[in-house]
């Protein structure tokens, strides 16, 4: 059975039992407030059942958090924050009209499983409300996107807070070809800029090997957990050695590794439409892309003239091809999402895709 100390020294977001949890508690409560000059947060806390010794107060400990500027974000982590915990009740400000839009919205979506918020109540609610406050205070001192801009390639991050301050994060990978063969891991910031969200270079990896190359691929995946990561799963000796890496872990979902397919893999002019895409993305009037200065790639660019580019085909610099990879998704998922968050009944997305696309050739049905 759950004892308050194992529930006090619990790890941030554990999981538990939830007749444990109920017979140890008091109470479970959550708590959330929206976005505003700073992300939203919410957070998940338990009262000790038992007063404690030599006073009239109950001990109060935080099971999870979770912050975010993205307020359909921050109401669905609520939303699974109340499945995992069933807090008695959440409180925060119910008179938010975009949250009630998405509160009702998540609540069509799980059919009986209902999410509501309570206003605040100044009375023993006032120690969850104080908790928030500390937890604010926690929150500014975490990882914020220019630490992730700014970072040494390689370096490691808590993956908690890397989760917290990125969007997204994907990985690229492109196997041996006239080069060696290249993986990278990128993350994608949560606030918007200009039409999109500005990304940048976590990781890097380059090898002949292919098993090496995919081997290197795990360890990336572990290490900043990607939401994606996007190859060519068609190659025959990448799929039998992604088979015999899985099944060393056939247990542990975290270390299961899968490429996802991209609509760049079928698209002939690949370089003019790559190298045009990179080279806007990181022009001093844009800049959403940003690479460290000690990364390969960079080299790799710079050793190519505009001359040479159409005459470029698949493989022939895997570096630059696994980052546009990553890229190129990355930045095209989070444009259809927020155009599903904002959409209008009138929206014609024949005119869109014409538009964002025009000129490629490239059927863009299957993104």
């Amino acid at each position: 059975m759950l004892t308050s100390d194992e529930l006090k020294n619990a790890k941030l977001g554990q999981s538990f039992d939830s007749k444990d949890l109920e017979r140890c508690c008091k109470a479970i409560y959550g708590g959330v407030a929206w976005p505003n000059k700073r992300p939203g947060f919410a957070v998940v806390v338990a009262m000790n059942r038992f007063e404690k010794y030599g006073t009239e107060e109950h001990e109060i400990f935080l099971l999870d958090e979770f912050g975010s500027a993205d307020m359909y974000e921050l109401v669905r982590w609520c939303g699974g924050a109340d499945s995992k915990y069933n807090p008695s009740v959440w409180i925060g400000d119910k008179s938010n009209p975009t949250a009630d839009q998405f509160i009702r919205e998540l609540n069509r979506e799980t059919h009986g499983h209902s999410f509501s918020i309570q206003r605040t109540r100044i009375n023993k609610e006032i120690q969850e409300t104080l908790l928030i406050k500390r937890t604010f205070m926690e929150f500014s001192k975490m990882i914020e996107w220019e630490d992730v801009k700014k970072a040494k390639l390689g370096e490691s991050f808590d993956i908690r807070e890397l989760k917290h301050c990125c969007k997204a994060i994907y990985g690229g990978v492109s196997f041996p070809g006239q080069r060696e063969g290249f993986a990278v891991v990128v993350a994608m910031d949560r606030a918007r800029h200009l039409d999109s969200h500005d990304v940048c270079l976590l990781d890097e990896y380059e090898s002949f090997d292919i098993r090496e190359l995919i081997r290197q691929c795990g360890v990336l995946n572990f290490k900043y957990r990607p939401n994606r990561w996007i190859g060519d799963c068609q190659k025959d000796a990448a799929r039998q050695f992604i088979l015999e890496m899985n099944n060393e872990h056939p247990n542990e979902r975290r270390r299961q590794f899968g490429l996802s397919w991209t609509p760049l893999f079928d698209m002939e002019a690949l370089y003019p439409y790559i190298m045009a895409e990179i080279k806007r993305l990181r022009t001093e009037d844009r800049r959403q892309l940003f690479l460290p200065d000690d990364s390969k790639i960079l080299g790799y660019m710079n050793g190519i003239e505009e001359s040479e580019i159409t005459s470029l085909t698949f493989g022939d610099y895997p570096s630059i091809e696994a980052l546009a990879f990553a890229v190129i998704a990355m930045r095209r998922w989070a444009e259809e999402e927020y155009r599903d968050r904002h959409a209008r009944p009138d929206d014609d997305d024949d005119d869109y895709n014409r538009l964002s696309f025009k000129g490629l050739g490239l059927d863009i049905s299957g993104w």
